[in-house]
Protein backbone atom coordinates (compact mmCIF):
# COMPACT_ATOMS: atom_id res chain seq x y z
CA UNK A 1 0.00 0.00 0.00
CA UNK A 2 1.26 3.65 -0.83
CA UNK A 3 0.00 7.15 0.71
CA UNK A 4 1.06 10.66 0.02
CA UNK A 5 1.60 13.74 1.92
CA UNK A 6 -1.14 16.35 1.50
CA UNK A 7 -0.28 19.65 2.19
CA UNK A 8 -4.00 21.20 3.28
CA UNK A 9 -5.06 24.57 1.21
CA UNK A 10 -4.80 26.83 4.25
CA UNK A 11 -0.91 26.48 4.94
CA UNK A 12 -0.46 27.45 0.98
CA UNK A 13 -2.28 30.67 1.80
CA UNK A 14 -0.34 31.33 5.09
CA UNK A 15 3.00 30.52 2.89
CA UNK A 16 1.90 33.04 0.28
CA UNK A 17 0.84 35.13 2.72
CA UNK A 18 3.61 35.35 4.71
CA UNK A 19 5.57 35.30 1.06
CA UNK A 20 3.93 38.28 0.10
CA UNK A 21 4.10 40.33 3.56
CA UNK A 22 8.08 40.13 3.54
CA UNK A 23 9.53 39.15 0.25
CA UNK A 24 8.06 41.66 -2.11
CA UNK A 25 9.28 44.89 0.43
CA UNK A 26 12.90 43.04 0.01
CA UNK A 27 12.09 42.80 -3.82
CA UNK A 28 10.88 46.36 -3.78
CA UNK A 29 14.10 47.62 -1.94
CA UNK A 30 16.50 45.44 -4.47
CA UNK A 31 14.32 47.43 -7.70
CA UNK A 32 15.46 50.55 -5.86
CA UNK A 33 18.75 49.44 -4.80
CA UNK A 34 18.42 49.97 -0.76
CA UNK A 35 20.21 47.74 1.44
CA UNK A 36 20.96 45.08 -1.07
CA UNK A 37 22.46 42.42 1.57
CA UNK A 38 18.99 42.94 3.82
CA UNK A 39 16.53 42.78 0.79
CA UNK A 40 18.70 39.39 -0.38
CA UNK A 41 17.24 38.36 2.93
CA UNK A 42 14.08 39.02 3.44
CA UNK A 43 13.03 37.85 -0.02
CA UNK A 44 14.48 34.02 0.87
CA UNK A 45 13.22 34.00 4.06
CA UNK A 46 9.72 34.62 2.85
CA UNK A 47 9.63 32.94 -0.10
CA UNK A 48 11.38 29.46 0.99
CA UNK A 49 8.95 28.57 2.82
CA UNK A 50 6.66 28.84 0.44
CA UNK A 51 8.35 27.05 -2.19
CA UNK A 52 9.42 23.93 0.26
CA UNK A 53 5.16 23.56 0.04
CA UNK A 54 4.85 23.88 -3.29
CA UNK A 55 7.60 21.48 -4.22
CA UNK A 56 5.99 19.03 -1.38
CA UNK A 57 2.46 19.84 -3.13
CA UNK A 58 4.42 18.84 -6.72
CA UNK A 59 6.74 15.74 -5.45
CA UNK A 60 5.45 14.01 -2.56
CA UNK A 61 6.82 12.46 0.12
CA UNK A 62 5.20 8.79 0.51
CA UNK A 63 5.27 5.77 2.68
CA UNK A 64 4.95 2.14 1.62
CA UNK A 65 3.58 -0.51 3.45
CA UNK A 66 4.75 -4.39 2.11
CA UNK A 67 3.44 -5.86 5.11
CA UNK A 68 6.96 -6.62 6.34
CA UNK A 69 8.44 -2.97 6.70
CA UNK A 70 7.70 0.51 6.52
CA UNK A 71 9.29 2.63 3.77
CA UNK A 72 9.33 6.87 3.99
CA UNK A 73 10.54 8.34 1.26
CA UNK A 74 11.21 11.93 0.38
CA UNK A 75 11.44 12.88 -3.54
CA UNK A 76 11.56 9.66 -4.82
CA UNK A 77 14.38 8.99 -2.35
CA UNK A 78 14.15 6.82 0.57
CA UNK A 79 14.62 8.04 3.97
CA UNK A 80 13.24 4.99 6.67
CA UNK A 81 13.14 2.02 6.62
CA UNK A 82 11.43 0.70 9.51
CA UNK A 83 10.25 -3.65 10.20
CA UNK A 84 6.77 -3.81 10.82
CA UNK A 85 8.11 -5.49 14.48
CA UNK A 86 9.60 -1.95 15.46
CA UNK A 87 6.63 -0.28 14.87
CA UNK A 88 4.53 -0.23 18.28
CA UNK A 89 1.86 1.98 17.61
CA UNK A 90 0.84 4.18 14.24
CA UNK A 91 -1.50 6.82 14.41
CA UNK A 92 -2.61 10.58 13.07
CA UNK A 93 -1.37 13.91 15.57
CA UNK A 94 -2.32 17.22 14.81
CA UNK A 95 0.05 19.89 16.41
CA UNK A 96 -0.99 23.78 15.38
CA UNK A 97 -0.40 23.90 12.02
CA UNK A 98 1.47 20.58 11.68
CA UNK A 99 -0.33 17.18 11.19
CA UNK A 100 0.82 13.89 9.95
CA UNK A 101 1.81 10.36 10.97
CA UNK A 102 3.01 9.63 14.67
CA UNK A 103 5.01 6.54 15.36
CA UNK A 104 6.02 5.20 18.29
CA UNK A 105 9.02 2.51 17.60
CA UNK A 106 10.72 -0.38 19.75
CA UNK A 107 13.86 0.05 20.56
CA UNK A 108 12.66 3.58 21.03
CA UNK A 109 15.03 6.38 19.05
CA UNK A 110 16.25 9.86 20.50
CA UNK A 111 13.14 11.85 19.16
CA UNK A 112 13.61 15.40 17.33
CA UNK A 113 12.13 18.31 19.06
CA UNK A 114 8.83 18.34 17.10
CA UNK A 115 7.91 14.74 17.55
CA UNK A 116 8.67 15.43 21.52
CA UNK A 117 6.07 18.30 21.72
CA UNK A 118 3.41 16.03 19.66
CA UNK A 119 4.77 13.02 22.07
CA UNK A 120 5.83 10.44 19.78
CA UNK A 121 9.12 8.89 19.25
CA UNK A 122 8.66 9.56 15.08
CA UNK A 123 6.70 12.14 13.23
CA UNK A 124 6.32 12.15 9.76
CA UNK A 125 4.51 15.23 8.43
CA UNK A 126 1.80 16.30 6.45
CA UNK A 127 -0.27 12.73 6.10
CA UNK A 128 -4.02 12.98 6.11
CA UNK A 129 -5.54 11.15 8.65
CA UNK A 130 -7.61 8.86 6.89
CA UNK A 131 -4.29 7.62 4.88
CA UNK A 132 -2.32 7.10 8.40
CA UNK A 133 -5.82 5.29 9.44
CA UNK A 134 -5.52 2.91 5.90
CA UNK A 135 -2.12 2.21 6.25
CA UNK A 136 -2.10 1.37 10.10
CA UNK A 137 -5.33 -0.94 9.45
CA UNK A 138 -2.73 -2.78 7.09
CA UNK A 139 -0.23 -2.88 9.47
CA UNK A 140 -2.69 -4.42 12.17
CA UNK A 141 -4.15 -6.79 9.26
CA UNK A 142 -0.28 -7.95 9.15
CA UNK A 143 -0.11 -8.69 12.66
CA UNK A 144 -3.38 -10.47 12.99
CA UNK A 145 -2.18 -12.99 10.37
CA UNK A 146 1.39 -13.80 12.07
Amino acid sequence: MRVQTRVRPFLLRRALHRMLFIAVPGGLMLALGYFFPFSLCLIAYGGVPYRQLMRLRTQPSELFWDGQTLLYTVRGKPQLLIPGSAIQKLEFREYGSHYGAALWLTPEPKPTRLSRRIGCDLFLPYFESHRVDDIRDQIEECRAYE
